[in-house]
């Protein structure tokens, strides 16, 4: 059994030890967490101006295919309903979401039949998906290494991607952190 990861967290290195026979762990030294490939970039928005903003953004930046994280359940729904009413054509992926339903949302991502895609941290890990333009974070991660990984969607197998983090000014503590 082998498990690939840019962070592993305490918790699931536990669970590695108990579930794995004699694991060994192989750590490969970073400078940074992130990749050079992921041009990364953060704009100050007013809490109440979220969803206008995205709209803005999708309008400037027109991506083939992109991945909007929120930190909740609701929040993902109200984000997906709200590019709906605007006309988008996009998918939710959240942990509410029967797996099947999962699946099949994340194998109609991946053919192009919508091109936006709002997903909790659900989405943030191992899911894969071929030359992914763009990745918004609508919400700043709640923990510093969902941001690793939610950005880790784009810039993958050698392609150039991009990562946006709307940041309120609740979130401004949390984006330090990060950095």
């Amino acid at each position: 059994t082998l498990l690939f990861s840019a962070t592993i967290p305490a918790q699931i290195n536990h669970i590695c030890r108990q579930y794995m026979k004699q694991p060994i762990t192989i750590e490969i030294e970073s400078q940074t967490k992130t990749v050079d490939s992921i041009q990364q970039a953060y704009y100050r928005v007013e809490r109440d101006e979220k969803r206008t903003q995205l709209n803005r953004l999708l309008l400037a930046e027109l991506p083939e295919s992109c991945m909007i994280f929120c930190n909740t359940k609701r929040a993902v729904d109200q984000v997906q309903s709200f590019l709906t009413r605007k006309g988008y054509a996009s998918g939710a992926l959240h942990g509410d979401i029967p797996q099947n339903k999962r699946l099949k949302t994340i194998q109609q991502f991946k053919q192009g039949e919508f091109h936006l895609l709002v997903a909790t941290d659900v989405a943030a890990r191992g899911i894969h998906i071929d030359e992914l333009s763009l990745v918004i974070n609508y919400d700043v991660p709640f923990e510093n290494d969902s941001y690793v990984h939610r950005i880790g969607r784009t810039g993958r197998a050698g392609n150039d991607g991009r990562a946006v983090t709307l940041v309120t000014s609740d979130d401004i503590m949390s984006l330090y952190e990060i950095e």
